[in-house]
């Protein structure tokens, strides 16, 4: 495992572990708004993990850089398909 997959799996399982945390917090929220608002936050660190431990990897640096030379450098969109 290279060692910026090592890295991102890590975070992925960080992320994970402070989703199930938020998630534990809301059950005990007795207020609605607050349970709902840590609820909304557990998700979102949720799809940060599955994105980072996606199969396809994290964007590598050279993907970025053709997408910003794409959009710089011609009429090219990200909804182009």
């Amino acid at each position: 495992m290279r060692m910026a997959d090592r890295h991102a799996h890590r975070r992925a399982g960080a992320y994970r572990h402070r989703a199930h945390q938020l998630t534990d917090t809301a059950a005990r929220e007795p207020h609605e708004d607050r349970r709902r608002h840590l609820l909304e936050l557990a998700a979102q660190y949720q799809r940060a993990a599955d994105a980072l431990a996606a199969p396809s990897g994290p964007l590598t640096d050279d993907l970025e850089r053709e997408m910003m030379r794409r959009l710089l450098t011609s009429d090219w969109s990200p909804r182009e398909r």
